[in-house]
């Protein structure tokens, strides 16, 4: 959804959703920006390019009852603007393609039945007696970009068996103004929880928040972010306020967990002011605490609002403690609404478990790990490293399974911050929508030759990292971006590593030092030779690595400067006193190296000319009337020689010559030139400094 224009989806994405209470999956992209902590309207994140244009979209509508043949329905369609989510890939289920006219398949989407009623937030000292419950009736939605040549819609089994073929023609098309705010990035946390006492912890304390707030990137593209929408329920047109208060405050808390403090310039949110649709959120009348929603009408009004969406927060305007987690998350927006939607958003992104004894059974074992679960005997292979073997402990959803630490959100709302495994877990889903964080680090030194006297500065930046340590020319820890000055007297090659808990990145930078300076001569003029008016001063300059300019000093004072061979200029000798002067070349080479030339000494002296040319325009006549495109023509004359003629119209120069006679064309017709007078001006000066002119008036 970024910029660089309409958003495009590689493949049909999905969005699940359900009608009793199951959650279900959307999609979307993120980024971070300039404002700071605003909710801004449609229109403008998309003028500041942080969203592509809205596209059109294929919202579908299915039932599935497990006593049918087949199990799944279409109840309706409808085509909208707005933006299909991206989802995860899947190895089977069911298949969805759109095909074109002649049979050929133009987008195809893997899904599975979203079927299972998810986990409460943790309560002390209960659990739920029994499995899971599997629904065997129930309502979802799939959301996918619309093709226009697409004129059928196919669903085919596990088994590739087609049970499902559907004309896309005559489609109900819903246009809808976009309704929806963005926040570019969460308000300003506070220092990100981390786990303690667990392997190589980084705690980003208050720098952290200084990047949080000064980073304005705000890439919300497929693949590079990822969009969080949270929408409201059970809240009147007066309760909107307060549904806004509530999504600032569950921001505020989700922002402060890794590895969304570290990752926070990929997330981007969004919010949708729902006051007219229920949406079926009620808690369970076996566990009170699981509140679960119509997840179809859910995913209906977020794309009727045009938002974009990755995953879906619903937040319940209810008191009574509850929630659930899954293809979307919930929450009532009690006291404890923070933690909750951080506890239940873990199993939406992250497919987390709960870490409490969510049944009293115990589960199956394996010696498999599921999610943030290990189903077997410590220590679990795949938490080798990342697990200390006195962390583990058992109940984890079931009593018999371990989890990797003592403490957890995904065990207790108390505990403020992901174990170490949970947070691995919900980093590679937000790679899945966001993109790899790898580290990012550039190394710049200027300028990158230097002389023996000279001194370069190192100037780096890191992106998503922890921590930076120089090495090579340099040594310890720096921060995360800076600069410093070295001086040298060798090449010398700098280093810079930084990190963080997915890998490294390195830049390397030499400075060169150039140790030889240049060499340089006065060519002209001739050392003790007279000379009078305007001369020219003329060097010759070499150097192993190249010239960078010669300077030209008299009795110790620049006169000019030329940085292109062959090296020179014009000295005008008549501001100068009568008598001896000294004339030095100083060169300064590519690295900053200087050499200086032998003096050479010349005398000036004053001309006895005191006569000025004489100067002519020959063409055109003086008041002639003009319009279209005539000659000019000068010529001068000097009783010694004219060094220059320069002709100016309208009092701007327009040409020159070192010779005595001048000629030019001038398109008098030309849009550009006013109806009315104009002076041509001819100036020529000979080599004493004597000047003369004159001037003519031409009418348009």
């Amino acid at each position: 959804m970024r910029m660089s224009g309409a958003r495009v989806a590689v493949g049909i994405v999905m969005a699940l959703t359900m009608m009793c209470g199951i959650c279900l999956v959307s999609d979307v992209r993120a980024g971070e920006s300039r404002a700071r902590g605003r909710w801004q309207m449609p229109d403008v994140v998309l003028d500041d390019g942080d969203l592509a244009a809205p596209q059109p979209i294929l919202e579908i509508h299915l039932k599935y009852r497990a006593e049918d043949t087949p199990v799944l329905h279409i109840k309706r369609m409808a085509i909208k603007r707005g933006y299909a989510p991206q989802v995860e890939p899947l190895e089977s289920g069911y298949a969805l393609s759109l095909h074109a006219a002649d049979g050929s398949v133009l987008s195809s989407l893997t899904f599975q039945i979203p079927n299972r009623v998810f986990d409460p937030p943790p309560e002390s000292g209960t659990f739920a007696d029994g499995a899971p419950v599997i629904l065997r009736a129930m309502e979802f939605s799939l959301t996918v970009p619309w093709i226009a040549e697409a004129i059928e819609l196919r669903i085919a089994d596990p088994e590739g068996q087609v049970i499902i073929t559907e004309s896309l023609q005559g489609i109900p098309v819903k246009a809808a103004r976009p309704n929806f705010h963005s926040i570019r990035h969460a308000p300003a946390p506070r220092t990100p929880n981390a786990v303690p006492s667990l392997p190589k912890k980084h705690d980003r304390g208050a720098s952290l928040f200084d990047w949080l707030m000064e980073t304005a990137e705000a890439a919300t593209t497929d693949g590079t972010a990822l969009d969080i929408t949270f929408v409201g329920d059970k809240y009147t047109a007066t309760d909107l306020p307060i549904f806004q208060q509530d999504v600032d405050r569950a921001i505020a808390h989700l922002i402060t967990y890794e590895p969304y403090a570290s990752r926070a310039d990929q997330v981007f949110f969004h919010r949708v002011d729902n006051a007219t649709v229920d949406l079926g959120c009620l808690h369970s009348a076996t566990t009170n605490r699981l509140i679960t929603c119509n997840t179809s009408t859910v995913t209906t009004v977020v794309n009727d609002a045009g938002s974009p969406y990755d995953k879906i927060i619903v937040l319940v305007n209810d008191g009574a403690y509850g929630g659930s987690g899954g293809s979307i998350a919930v929450s009532y927006n009690g006291g404890s609404m923070p933690e909750v939607v951080t506890h239940e958003f873990g199993h939406t992104l992250g497919g987390l478990l709960d870490e409490y004894n969510l049944y009293s059974t115990n589960g199956t074992t394996s010696s498999q790990t599921y999610a943030n679960c290990f189903a077997g005997t410590p220590p679990a292979a795949d938490w080798n490293g990342l697990v200390d073997p006195s962390a583990y402990a058992t109940g984890c959803k079931y009593p018999n399974w371990f989890r990797s630490s003592p403490c957890s959100i995904m065990l207790s709302l108390g505990c403020p911050y992901f174990n170490a495994v949970s947070q691995r877990q919900l980093n590679a889903k937000l790679d899945l929508f966001a993109g790899r964080t790898v580290p990012t680090v550039t190394l710049t030194a200027s300028p990158s030759m230097i002389g023996l006297s000279g001194a370069a500065t190192l100037t780096w930046s890191a992106s998503h990292v922890t921590e930076c340590h120089a090495t090579d020319g340099w040594s310890g820890t720096q921060p995360l971006s800076g600069s410093q000055t070295v001086t040298l007297s060798a090449t010398t090659k700098f280093g810079l590593t930084c990190s963080n808990a997915l890998g490294s990145a390195s830049q390397q930078v030499t400075v060169t030092v150039d140790a030889q300076a240049p060499s340089v001569a006065i060519s002209a003029p001739a050392n003790g030779a007279t000379i009078q008016g305007t001369v020219t001063v003329a060097a010759t300059a070499t150097d192993n690595r190249g010239v960078d300019r010669v300077d030209f000093y008299r009795d110790g004072g620049l006169i000019g400067s030329d940085n292109n061979a062959p090296f020179s200029l014009l000295w005008d000798t008549t501001q100068d006193a009568v008598g001896s002067h000294a004339l030095v070349a100083q060169a300064t080479d590519v690295a900053g190296n200087v050499a200086a030339s032998a003096p050479t000494t010349v005398t000036v002296q004053r001309n006895s000319d005191t006569e000025a040319p004489q100067v002519t325009i020959l063409t055109p006549i003086d008041g002639s009337v003009v319009s279209s495109v005539i000659k000019v023509s000068s010529r001068a004359t000097d009783n010694v020689k004219v060094v220059r003629l320069e002709l100016y119209i309208d009092g701007v120069l327009r040409t020159s010559r070192t010779k005595g006679v001048l000629n030019i064309t001038w398109n008098v017709r030309s849009h550009l030139v006013a109806p009315g007078p104009h002076t041509i001006t001819a100036l020529a000066t000979d080599a004493a400094g004597n000047v003369g002119q004159t001037m003519v008036t031409i009418i348009k």
